[in-house]
This record gives C-alpha cells, structure tokens and sequence, in this order.
C-alpha cells in the first residue's frame, strides 16, 4: 500500500507539468506564442543557457536568428503592408476628392474648360448643373404621383423604375459657350 501512495503523487506532478512540445506541430505553435508575445523573442521564454553548455553558441545564434527573423522582418513586412495599404485609400480618397472639385458631377466637364470663358466653373456647378436641383427633380419625380407627370417627369421616372441611372438627368444643358458649339445641347449625366 505504501508503494501505490508513492508512484501516485509522482504521477500527479507529471500531468501537472505543461506539455508544449509533444509533436512538431505543438512545439512550433508554442515557440511562435511565447516567441511573438516576449519583447526579445524566444529567449525570453526558453531557460537560460549555461556559457558551460557544449551548444552554447548554438542557442546564442538560434536565439538571435529568430528575433531577426520573425521579430525585426517578418513582424515589419506585415506593418509595411499595412500601412501601405492606408497610404494606397488615402491617395485614392484624395484623387475622388480632387475629381469632384475639379469636374462637373453632372455633364463631367473639367475645370480648364472653363477657363476665358463668360460662365466660370463656380457659377456652372452652382447655377447650371446643380447635382441638389438633380437629387431634388428625382426625389420629385418619387413622390409625384404618376398620373400627372409631365413629358420630362414620365421619362426620368420611367428610367428610375428600369434603374437605368445613367439616363436619369438629361438636360437641355447651357453649355454652348464652353464646348464651342453654336446651340444648347442635350447632354446624359452619368451617376
């Protein structure tokens, strides 16, 4: 009886201990844990290692190799992607914003197309293409009831109810002055 109360408390003290490297696949999960989690990568975790040690130098480079593999390269490629990819929106939030003060949201002409001309660009946005006189006519046309329409109305609403967006807005632009044509034309705004 004696002999059994003795290999049981041993027993337990085995179980108890935590087993990280029972396969390839534990040991390289457990490494890559502890490794990422410590400041100074898997050394951090692993025991000690005695200058006395025949494989001193050994631990010393594997300890080193994974800091400047995983820690310092691997850790700041991902950083690079990911930064990069917050310059690459920023840049393209940047071009949309620099399209749409500088391009017409109705008809698409550009600024410089405007330039010595008697309608500026400021005054055509605000005044001849309005994108809120837009937004307002189709909110109109969503809300007036469809048996007193008009010719234009029954159209753009005819248009809404396929979703054909494209065709919404034809307008019998004022734009003559600036495409150098002699009357006004009628022009599809592309939403």
């Amino acid at each position: 009886m004696d002999a059994s109360l003795a290999i049981q408390p041993s027993a337990v003290v085995i179980e108890d201990k935590e087993r990280t490297c029972d396969s390839l696949l534990m040991c390289i999960v457990t490494v890559l844990s502890h490794g990422l989690r410590s400041g100074g990568g898997v050394g951090d975790v692993l025991r000690k290692p005695s200058k006395e040690e025949p494989l001193f130098a050994a631990r010393v480079i594997y300890d080193l190799l994974f800091f400047f593999m995983v820690i310092i390269i691997v850790l700041n490629l991902i950083f690079g992607v990911i930064i990069d990819t917050f310059a690459d929106l920023r840049s393209e939030k940047q071009k949309k914003e620099e399209i749409l003060k500088t391009t017409c949201f109705i008809c698409g002409l550009e600024r410089d197309k405007f330039d010595n001309k008697t309608v500026t660009f400021e005054e055509h946005i605000k005044v001849e293409h309005n994108m809120w006189h837009y937004l307002f006519f189709i909110v109109l046309v969503k809300v007036k009831d469809s048996t007193e329409y008009t010719g234009p109305e029954s159209y753009v609403a005819e248009m809404i109810r396929v979703s054909i967006l494209s065709c919404t807005c034809i307008l019998l632009c004022n734009c003559s002055k600036v495409l150098h044509t002699s009357k006004p034309s009628v022009l599809h705004c592309s939403a």
